[in-house]
């Protein structure tokens, strides 16, 4: 395990816990998330390091590489999954009229790249996992490891898209820096992130799902994120909301009611009705571009 000594946002030394959170998937050992005393950032600290985080990531119910139904829950995901990436290609099109290239990264098994593909853009994707790069190739999408994405300095692209990822990158600020320096100078970011100011994860708190701690190493609310961002000389443009994972996070935190579905149901739909005018839903998504 490693402890961080300063905030990955502000860089100050004071933390406070702010809950502790059960490895359900996995190992079922707690977990702390701490409050930065002075930026109220959420992060997961001590957290397993970049070389001990693998064995994290092996259960059979961690289904976002997955592209077989098994479960009734991976069924449900993978439909909505479906929807949303038709929903993520409209976006990033609708954002950017003349987008002609996108990066992804983190694309898993490549599936939104495969659709971008098929929209006709020029598609490169960014993926950890052995595995899922050798699903996406048979796509014949170009994948590489996270390591090598310092070989495409010097080139840039339209669009850079994170969809539930960046909260599991260790080396936060390198990585991020680099896909920065990636984007056109017009270009536009994407990232997708669970919040926790939404009205699940407060009902919720440390049952929540979406803290999925130990993987979820970052707990980024819109104050936080747009305090991380500004760092790199990037503003928040826009924010949509992610309807759909307020039922699914709700699912995953109801997972020992027996009443679970009919319980996931009723909160995912008073979380989206809470959100309103506060834009405070289960997940978003933040668009980005250069200050």
């Amino acid at each position: 395990m490693e402890i961080l000594k300063n905030c990955p946002v502000c860089g100050q030394t004071s933390f406070v816990l702010y809950a502790k959170c059960q490895d359900k998937l996995v190992s079922h050992d707690f977990f702390e998330v701490q409050k930065c005393n002075s930026c109220a950032f959420l992060f997961t600290n001590p957290r397993p390091s970049k070389d001990e985080i693998g064995p994290y990531y092996q259960s059979e119910e961690y289904f976002s590489h997955s592209t077989e139904s098994k479960s009734l829950i991976s069924k449900v995901y993978n439909k909505v999954r479906d929807i949303n990436i038709r929903s993520k290609v409209n976006l990033v099109k609708n954002e950017l009229k003349d987008v002609e290239s996108i990066l992804d990264y983190g694309c898993g098994v490549g599936l939104f790249l495969k659709q971008c593909k098929l929209d006709g853009l020029k598609v490169q994707g960014v993926e950890p996992s052995n595995e899922a790069r050798e699903i996406a190739s048979e796509y014949s999408i170009s994948v590489i490891d996270p390591d090598e994405l310092s070989t495409f300095l010097g080139q840039s692209f339209d669009a850079i898209s994170l969809w539930h990822v960046l909260e599991h990158i260790h080396d936060l600020d390198e990585k991020f820096n680099e896909l920065v320096n990636l984007l056109s100078p017009s270009g536009k970011m994407f990232i997708a992130l669970p919040n926790p100011d939404s009205w699940d994860a407060n009902h919720y708190g440390s049952d929540w799902a979406a803290f999925d701690v130990p993987r979820h190493l970052y707990h980024f609310t819109k104050p936080t994120f747009k305090k991380f961002i500004a760092k790199y000389g990037m503003k928040i443009v826009g924010i949509q909301p992610m309807k759909f994972d307020a039922f699914y996070v709700s699912l995953l935190s109801e997972e020992n009611s027996i009443m679970k579905y009919p319980n996931a149901f009723l909160k995912g739909f008073i979380s989206n009705l809470k959100a309103g005018s506060s834009m405070n839903y289960s997940s978003l998504i933040y668009i980005l571009e250069r200050q």
